[in-house]
């Protein structure tokens, strides 16, 4: 079996794990609603980045390409050696590695986010604040849930073999004000706008997926990333099935 080492690019890797169809005439959707939160349950989280976000455009990690190597390279040489791949390509394609794709930075434990995550079933999560300003780009990429993520314990090390299995890790992503005009997010072949506040979404593991913000807002979301449960399962089963 060939690892992350053999292969000069993510998506070459990607591609060889077998993790999506990449089939550019498929029709079918690559991202679900699971629901829609009422906003004055987050109001508080939500109205403290507002008043702040000049502090979030100016302080929060930026996740830049230099800021992610510099951050999983306290992780030691095997997170640097599989951030490689998708560092190659973004270079190539004349990325800036300096240049932000969007702020983000940990919620406190009491967010109510954690509360929401415990009822839809995934366990050991991290919620992350998300702010993307006008003319940030998250570049296409695959998630591979490396052992850099910070929701994974730290005797979870893996082998070079086990990067890029499939470990029922899930994330979704909560839009927390209304779609503004020039936000988009890719997933597969399908694109997300015009999403309500509180929407909650979810993709398959091994969906390529990107964001952009072409608008003259920020774009404010959180995401989750955990692992998943059987309750979680059976939440995606009703709505891939509405």
């Amino acid at each position: 079996m060939l690892t992350y080492k053999d292969f000069e690019t993510r998506t070459e890797f990607v591609n060889y794990l077998g993790l999506y169809h990449n089939n550019p005439t498929d029709s079918q959707p690559d991202f679900f609603k699971i629901s829609t939160l009422a906003p004055h349950n987050y109001q508080s989280e939500l109205q403290e980045i507002l008043e702040n976000i000049q502090n979030v455009r100016e302080t929060w990690n930026n996740q830049s390409v230099s800021q992610i190597e510099q951050t999983v390279s306290k992780k030691g040489q095997q997170q640097i050696d599989i951030m490689q791949g998708q560092k190659t390509e973004k270079i190539r394609a004349g990325y800036c590695p300096d240049s932000p794709m969007y702020r983000v930075k940990n919620a406190e434990s009491t967010s109510y986010f954690y509360k929401f995550v415990e009822e839809i079933g995934l366990t050991n999560s991290l919620v992350r604040y998300h702010v993307q300003f006008p003319g940030e780009v998250t570049s296409w990429h695959t998630d591979i849930f490396s052992p850099a993520h910070e929701f994974l314990k730290e005797t979870d090390v893996l082998t070079d073999q086990a990067v890029g299995i499939d470990r029922n890790i899930r994330r979704i992503l909560i839009a927390l004000e209304p779609w503004d005009w020039g936000h988009l997010l890719v997933f597969g072949k399908s694109s997300w706008s015009g999403w309500a506040a509180g929407d909650v979404i979810f993709w398959d593991y091994g969906v390529p997926h990107g964001s952009a913000n072409m608008g003259y807002t920020p774009r404010i979301s959180v995401s989750i990333t955990g692992q998943s449960t059987e309750q979680f399962v059976e939440i995606c089963k009703h709505a891939r099935a509405l």
